[in-house]
């Protein structure tokens, strides 16, 4: 039988040795996890939930849209994902961003193209969730909002492509404002959330967590990789099977050379 050029033959070793670590950290993976899962109920770690940005951003809990803010006084309000946010704690829905939030009377108005709502900003209970007092859409607006402000007099101003308008205190009247500039009107205008800002934010976003059995359950079976890691898990099976075929099988001829010689 002719010999391999000794270039090749150490090549092919490193690449068996290469493969065959590999192949065997996944089934070492494979065996750990299945031992957790068999286990489950004897495992308190398993009984928890993951809530680690890298481990969750594989599950798709990143948010994929544009971070909107707006800080008004001490509140920050966010809008992402189609949700309101304010001080880090969802508040509602919404189709469309925000354009705008400033201080109303003891309220917080926040302002969408279509939508204005009054929030209260003061919970009665430190873990108690904003509260809308009111809201109003498209049909008691005086058209689609642009930008959200108040006045000298705190009296809020939306600005639409008609022009601006002045609330009346209960905001069931708008009346046309003549020149914005003498009106004074302090705009609100969009700014960056801090970290702090933003990590509350995506704790709301992503709840709480995914649970740990499932994390266990995933990576024992490639999922959490996406859809090609069961692919790899499986790659991993076949390629460890052939290295152990083909060690037996040069083990044997290595022997039955040795014999004959």
């Amino acid at each position: 039988m002719p010999r391999l050029n000794p270039k090749l033959r150490r090549s092919l070793i490193a690449a068996h040795r290469f493969f065959g670590q590999a192949a065997a950290f996944v089934v070492i993976l494979l065996a750990l996890t299945g031992l957790a899962l068999n286990h489950e109920e004897d495992f308190e770690f398993l009984k928890g939930t993951v809530r680690l940005d890298a481990i969750l951003n594989l599950y798709g809990l990143e948010p994929q849209g544009e971070w909107v803010h707006y800080q008004a006084g001490p509140h920050g309000c966010t809008s992402l994902e189609r949700g309101i946010y304010l001080d880090g704690r969802y508040l509602t829905a919404t189709e469309t961003p925000l354009i705008g939030v400033v201080r109303f009377q003891r309220f917080l108005a926040f302002a969408s193209p279509n939508r204005l709502l009054l929030v209260d900003s003061a919970p009665t209970m430190e873990d108690e969730r904003p509260q809308i007092v009111d809201q109003m859409d498209s049909a008691s607006l005086p058209g689609e909002l642009i930008r959200l402000g108040r006045d000298k007099r705190q009296q809020l101003i939306v600005e639409t492509i008609d022009g601006s308008f002045r609330a009346g205190d209960d905001l069931l009247e708008w009346h046309l404002v003549d020149n914005v500039e003498t009106a004074e009107v302090a705009w609100s205008e969009a700014t960056e959330p801090t970290t702090d800002q933003r990590a509350k934010v995506l704790r709301e976003f992503r709840g709480e967590g995914l649970p740990r059995s499932r994390v266990m359950a995933d990576l024992h079976s490639g999922r959490i990789f996406g859809r090609f890691g069961p692919a790899v898990v499986d790659a991993s099976a076949v390629i460890l099977l052939l290295l152990v075929i083909t060690g037996i099988t040069g083990s044997g001829l290595g022997r039955r050379r040795t014999g004959g010689d």
